[in-house]
């Protein structure tokens, strides 16, 4: 199907119809996806394909984070544990039950629990400190770029 070129807006479009029909060629050009070139050999297509899709970015963007993530865990059990494991009488964060006493809550007859939330705390510790930490350096690295496209 050959390609029509679009008519610009302000020629010889005249009529409402025209207009229409100049605007939606326009839409179509906008849209429509660029030709596969001929001849192109599978490297060629690998390497644009990582181009485009910006994979290598991508990747080390993951590297990063999960190292970040490493990180974070390492200054959580480190330090953040320890003192919140001396603030509540040394008790290890695996034995921190739901109810404390260890007994369970009687419902309808059956008793539920004892839960094991000790784990559940610490995750929700981790999720709290590594969502602070991408916040900070979202806002550092914002105001680098703000500050260097100033310049």
């Amino acid at each position: 199907m050959p390609k029509e070129e679009p008519i610009a807006q302000d020629t010889a479009a005249t009529t409402t119809d025209d207009k229409i029909l100049a605007e939606l060629r326009l839409i179509r050009a906008a849209v429509q996806p660029e030709p596969v070139k001929k001849g192109a050999g599978m490297i060629d297509d690998f390497k644009d394909f990582l181009e485009r899709a910006q994979v290598i970015g991508f990747a080390v963007a993951f590297i990063i984070g999960e190292r970040l993530g490493a990180f974070i865990t390492s200054i959580i059990d480190v330090f953040i544990m320890p003192i919140l494991g001396m603030l509540i009488g040394g008790l290890p964060w695996d034995e921190f039950y739901f109810p404390p006493n260890g007994e369970g809550i009687p419902i309808f007859g059956t008793i539920l629990g004892p839960f094991p939330i000790g784990g559940l705390i610490l995750e929700a510790i981790y999720i709290v400190v590594t969502v602070f930490v991408i916040f900070l350096l979202v806002r550092i690295l914002g105001g680098m770029t703000t500050s260097r496209s100033s310049n």
